[in-house]
């Protein structure tokens, strides 16, 4: 891992890139690594929730715009 000062050309950098390079802030730090790969299947849980949650996404999708202008109305 190298330690970066000014990364990409900013003052501090968080987040990936091209899905290539990750840059990290650590307490002594920017840094940059190769992007991280998920190892190993989800858990049961982690399943169930994925599937909730595109459901919702689906759902949201399909409706109408006036009725999500509803419902971000409702929660903002």
């Amino acid at each position: 891992m190298a330690k970066v000062f000014g990364p990409a050309l900013s003052i501090e950098a968080a987040g990936t890139i091209k899905n290539a390079i990750t840059f990290q802030r650590r307490p002594s730090g920017s840094s940059f690594i190769k992007r991280p790969v998920p190892t190993g299947d989800a858990s049961s849980s982690q399943a169930v929730i994925r599937a909730y949650v595109k459901a919702g996404v689906a759902f949201w999708r399909s409706m109408e715009v006036w009725e999500k202008q509803k419902w971000n109305d409702y929660i903002y």
